[in-house]
């Protein structure tokens, strides 16, 4: 049985953390750390963090360029 992918444009603006952790191809253990480290884009809500797609792969970009 396939799974069925889901294309960046599928996923909504404000990610839960499952939904980073499916983007990124991580654990949701490892989504819930990067949430708490200061330069990564997660606003918490009470419990339950947020992250923001646009800010999500502007991060991920300067990762990768090891500007962050």
């Amino acid at each position: 049985m396939s799974r069925t992918e889901l294309r960046w444009e599928d996923y909504p603006e404000a990610l839960k953390v499952p939904q980073v952790a499916e983007l990124m191809q991580i654990g949701t253990n490892q989504a819930y750390e990067l949430c708490r480290r200061e330069n990564f884009p997660a606003v918490k809500f009470g419990r339950q963090y947020r992250v923001s797609k646009t800010l999500l792969k502007d991060w991920f970009e300067c990762q990768a360029r090891g500007i962050i």
